[in-house]
This record gives C-alpha cells, structure tokens and sequence, in this order.
C-alpha cells in the first residue's frame, strides 16, 4: 500500500505542475501579447530591454515550457513508478522554483501582491514536491 501512495503522490505532482505549465506556456504562444500585459508592465524597465515587452513575455513563455517538457519527460519515463530514480522531476521542481520567483518578481515589481502570493504557493508547493521526490528515491 505503501509503494501505490508513493506512486500516486509523485504522479500527481508530474500531472498538477504539469498541467500548470502546459495551460499557462499553451496561453501565452497561441494568444500573442495581451493588451493586459503591456499596460501592467508599461511603466517598468522591462520596456528597455533588448525586445521590449514582448520579449519578456516570451522569455516567461519559454520558462513555462521547458518546465512543461521536463514534466512531460520525467512522466513518460515512468519516474512515478516505485524504485524508479526521480532525476528530472527533481531538476524540474528546482526549475520550477526559479519559475516562480521570476513570476513574483514581476507580479510585485507592478503592484500586483496578489498574483505574487499567488505565485509564492506555486513556489511552496514545488519546494514540498521537491522534499517528497527525494523521500521517493530508491
């Protein structure tokens, strides 16, 4: 009984940060950059970087989906499985948290605590993730 917990507990990590990122990454390259976007992040220093708003949005968008192809990938290797080593599902819950705190960044840098604390549950829910895919090792 133990083994199924264990392999439902990381399954359903891969599937919710999994899913997290598929939704948020699919979004963000087949709607282009939303007027909301540009109007929230308007007034900061993104604006002078190298491609402006829409680079950064990209770069976000990129982030997402290298964090979605590691789920993908550690899922279809079967790293759920019992006694199978959870190598790129730990990498990618560390991504992950490098993920989160560029969304926070940007979420409190305009004002928007709200959305950050948001995204400081994301961070704390990988940083768990993280400590029950090394409980997992074989």
């Amino acid at each position: 009984m133990h083994r199924l917990l264990g392999t439902g507990k990381i399954l359903a990590i891969q599937l919710f940060f999994g899913t997290t990122f598929l939704l948020s990454a699919w979004l963000k390259w087949s709607a282009g950059v939303p007027d909301w976007f540009l109007k929230q992040f308007g007034t900061t220093w993104f604006v002078g970087l190298p491609g402006g708003l829409p680079a950064v949005y990209y770069f976000l968008a990129v982030l997402e989906s290298i964090a979605l192809l590691g789920f993908v990938v550690s899922l279809l290797i079967g790293e759920f499985l019992p006694g199978k080593p959870k190598q790129v599902l730990k990498f990618t819950l560390v991504f992950s948290l490098f993920v989160f705190i560029v969304l926070s960044f940007g979420s409190r840098l305009t004002g928007k605590f709200d959305i950050a604390a948001i995204n400081l549950l994301y961070f704390l829910g990988a940083l768990i993730s993280c400590r029950e895919a090394a409980r997992e090792e074989p």
